[in-house]
């Protein structure tokens, strides 16, 4: 069965159709790729403008930041630094000294002190005393916070409280027997 012929304008729209199918198909095919070659490298250029835009305000604000951080490094190193001393046995003897000076003002007893072996790291080392006191229970917490206190900073290791027996006195309050170990940073000079 064969088609019968078809009229002159309706080849004419049948060969139209044709030719508007080739070129949309040739479009899609060959002249949208090569549209969004050159579309896609604009967006990047755009994203990265405003990322490069981004950067330049961050770089603007360096200077400020470094000042900041300068004084901020400043206040730190006056704040934490290790005690100084020729020998971790002369930073040992201004602990001990500072360590009796709180003991005594706040209304305890010193009795005695020891230097504890204490390896440090690296140029910093580590200084560790352990001390004995008597007194009430306010003066080994004054005593505490004197400790805390301190600067530079003063660790405490450990605490000990031993309490003597009740005497016939019960109404006064008891001296406690008070070992404390309590440990620093030094910053010895190079040798």
């Amino acid at each position: 069965m064969t088609m019968p012929p078809l009229s002159r304008p309706a080849r004419r729209l049948l060969a139209v159709s044709i030719l508007l199918l080739v070129l949309l198909l040739g479009w899609s095919a060959v002249v949208a790729p090569l549209i969004a070659l050159v579309e896609a490298p604009q967006a990047d250029i755009a994203a990265l403008s405003e990322e490069l835009r981004g950067l330049n305000a961050i770089l603007a604000r360096g200077p400020v930041l470094e000042q900041t951080a300068r004084r901020l490094r400043t206040r730190l190193a006056a704040q934490a630094s290790g005690w100084r001393g020729s020998s971790p046995t002369a930073v040992a003897a201004n602990i001990q000294n500072l360590v009796r000076q709180a003991v005594l003002m706040n209304g305890g007893q010193f009795r005695s002190t020891s230097e504890v072996h204490a390896p440090g790291k690296g140029a910093a080392q580590r200084v560790a005393i352990q001390f004995q006191m008597e007194g009430p229970i306010e003066a080994l917490q004054k005593t505490l916070e004197a400790i805390e206190a301190a600067r530079p900073s003063l660790f405490i290791d450990s605490v000990t409280v031993s309490a003597p027996a009740w005497g016939a006195n019960r109404n006064q309050r008891p001296n406690l027997a008070i070992t404390i170990g309590v440990t620093a940073l030094t910053e010895l000079p190079p040798s």
